[in-house]
């Protein structure tokens, strides 16, 4: 009795789990083919996604089969979305993102350098010490154009 109680259960779950299928693919800079490890790949949408391997590779599995945008970003680069991606039961889809390095230049950078005992001396305290405090304003221009990807 208790067997075929087990064998019932066993059957009544098997349709849900065959309803869902896998997503995997590479993510890659479209100029260098390298890979893109830490790339984020995700269904727009839902909460499902993927960061990619040290090889640029990610998987998402268990996704209710049906129709998906699927986006790819990392961080100095353009965001990628690919429309109208159908995920089947039972299947493995395989799709790949190139991506462009982002040229849009930020206008300026302010750095500030600064402790505790200065916080303390600009509100009238003695601080326990001298303290250096710096701040420099840099523009796009002073710096040329840096690539936050590599």
């Amino acid at each position: 009795m208790r067997t075929l109680f087990l064998l019932l259960i066993s059957f009544l779950c098997l349709p849900s789990a065959a309803q869902t299928g896998t997503l995997q693919g590479r993510v890659v800079d479209a100029v260098t083919g390298e890979p893109l490890p830490g790339a984020s790949v995700s269904l727009v949408g839902t909460t499902r996604g993927a960061i990619t391997d040290e090889d640029g590779h990610f998987q998402i599995s268990d996704i209710p089969a049906g129709i998906y945008e699927v986006q790819a970003s990392f961080i100095g680069f353009v965001t990628e979305t690919k429309a109208e991606v159908t995920v089947l039961p039972r299947t493995r889809r395989v799709i790949h993102f190139a991506l462009d390095e982002n040229k849009e230049i930020l206008p300026a950078v302010v750095l500030c350098g600064g402790s505790v005992s200065s916080y303390w001396a600009q509100r009238g305290r003695r601080p326990w010490h001298r303290t250096a405090y710096a701040s420099t304003r840099y523009r796009s221009e002073d710096l040329g154009y840096l690539s936050t990807a590599r």
